[in-house]
């Protein structure tokens, strides 16, 4: 039972530790993201976007896969 204990604490650990990287690594992609937008802004550089399809979807059929062919 207490190497079970021990076990099951060294995995939380790890699976913090994983997670906290995650987070870093998504925050610093961020801080590139945020730095590439700025230096578009102050380049003056006009790059559109694409629009949200903020068009509510249809409930009176069920989703199908997009026909790639």
């Amino acid at each position: 039972m207490e190497e079970m204990a021990t076990l099951k604490g060294q995995l939380v650990a790890q699976e913090a530790a994983r997670e906290a990287e995650i987070a870093a690594q998504l925050s610093a992609q961020d801080d590139k993201m945020n730095m590439i937008f700025r230096a578009l802004q102050m380049s003056g550089l006009q790059i559109p976007m694409p629009a949200p399809d903020l068009a509510p979807l249809s409930t009176s059929q069920p989703l199908r896969p997009i026909d790639t062919q």
